[in-house]
């Protein structure tokens, strides 16, 4: 896919953006996360590098790692960098992105993002909320609904 990408690149680089960006999210639906990570890196350059190529990459980072929400608060990795990254990027629509795309991310990688931010403070610990706000909806009946309610109440930001 590289060599492909890179020809690509040269003739088109918006082409090239689309094109690692579906082959990417045909990778995550298939559970290939590591090879969606590596598709998703060719698209880190300065020159190629959008919010929807880092929140597609946080999703690949984020779903092979454990996702034990207990664990979650201590989480400073990539993954949750690059969620901060995008979720600050002026004009880009970060929840109604990743609401749109929790299919991929699944009940279980809304949920241990939501426990990871809601654990912090200020604006970062509001992020957090609004994810757990949209497993309680979207995944009402599952028991990540529930455990995204109860953690809402817990913390007083539902």
């Amino acid at each position: 896919f590289q060599a492909f990408f890179e020809i690509v690149r040269a003739a088109s680089p918006d082409l090239a953006k689309k094109e690692a960006l579906d082959r990417s999210r045909e990778l995550l639906k298939k559970g290939k996360h590591e090879a969606a990570e590596r598709v998703l890196r060719l698209l880190q350059r300065d020159d190629l590098s959008t919010p929807e190529g880092d929140l597609a990459l946080g999703m690949a980072q984020l779903l092979q790692q454990g996702l034990e929400p207990a664990n979650a608060g201590r989480d400073q990795g990539n993954a949750i960098q690059l969620f901060l990254k995008v979720s600050r990027k002026d004009g880009f629509p970060f929840l109604k992105q990743l609401e749109k795309e929790s299919a991929l991310l699944g009940a279980e990688g809304l949920l241990y993002l939501g426990f990871a931010l809601a654990e912090r403070q200020g604006a970062e610990r509001e992020l957090g909320g609004e994810i757990l706000k949209i497993v309680a909806k979207k995944f009402a009946a599952k028991p990540e609904g529930k455990v995204a309610k109860a953690k809402l109440k817990t913390q007083g930001i539902g």
